[in-house]
């Protein structure tokens, strides 16, 4: 949430995890964490904590000289971190904060570990990390990653040798590069996963393995009432896919 009288943006964020959370913005993702602007939250010997970090690499990040980033509320129940924190839109601190500026897109990144905690010296990798992206494919080569990003990662987790993902998008993005779906109007369900992590726009490895559905689904129900802009709502709005490798199995 933006408060235009304070020039803040404040953030909510919970994660099913009781170690270290890091949550932040980027221009660029996923580049190897270069320039990730973040707040890494967690407790020290029972005392809550929020601190700035700018990343320029893979190495553990060093704190920012001026810290940017409050945290306003910490909890941990039944193994899910709760945090509220918020910064200045502008903190002025050009070398290790991102200034975020009107109509400028950026990207969201998060990582967290799911024990350990941040103390000097001591910064444990992360056991989980990610960025939302959203990619145009034009033939059978490397997808392009589109200008305008519109899906949005909700969860997603690994267990059992598999992985899960719950993410939406609008259902009419109003970019050339999606689908706008429409009342009764039908599409393929299409899926590709790879053994391996992408770990940059410039390692996309081929995928392990591909498919589709055998005939087209109904995405939005025909008689399905598209909202206005003042009437709009996350039920009617939003496209929500959730996705499981276990499902790849049914489908093939």
């Amino acid at each position: 949430m933006f408060n235009s009288s304070m020039d803040t943006f404040h953030f909510v964020v919970k994660v099913r995890a009781t170690g270290w959370i890091g949550f932040g913005l980027a221009t660029r993702a996923p580049n190897g964490m270069m320039g990730y602007d973040v707040a890494v939250s967690g407790t020290n010997n029972g005392t809550k904590y929020l601190k700035d970090y700018f990343a320029s690499s893979f190495a553990a990040p060093p704190q920012d000289a001026q810290q940017d980033w409050m945290l306003s509320y910490f909890s941990e129940e039944q193994n899910v971190t709760t945090l509220k924190f918020y910064r200045k839109r502008d903190t002025n601190d050009t070398a290790n904060d991102i200034a975020i500026q009107p109509g400028q897109s950026y990207y969201l990144i998060w990582a967290y570990h799911l024990s350990d905690t941040v103390t000097p010296g001591r910064f444990p990798k992360h056991s989980f990390s990610g960025s939302y992206q959203d990619y145009k494919t034009f033939g059978r080569t490397r997808p392009t990653l589109d200008d305008s990003q519109d899906y949005t990662l909700l969860d997603a987790s690994e267990a059992g040798g598999y992985t899960q993902l719950i993410f939406e998008r609008p259902r009419d993005t109003g970019d050339e590069n999606d689908f706008a779906f429409t009342p009764g109007s039908e599409a393929f369900i299409i899926w590709s996963y790879s053994n391996a992590d992408i770990t940059n726009n410039t390692n996309f490895r081929s995928h392990s393995s591909k498919g589709w559905s055998s005939k087209k689904y109904v995405v939005v129900a025909e008689n399905q009432p598209i909202p206005t802009k003042a009437k709009a709502t996350a039920l009617y709005s939003s496209f929500a896919i959730a996705l499981s490798m276990a499902l790849f199995h049914v489908l093939l």
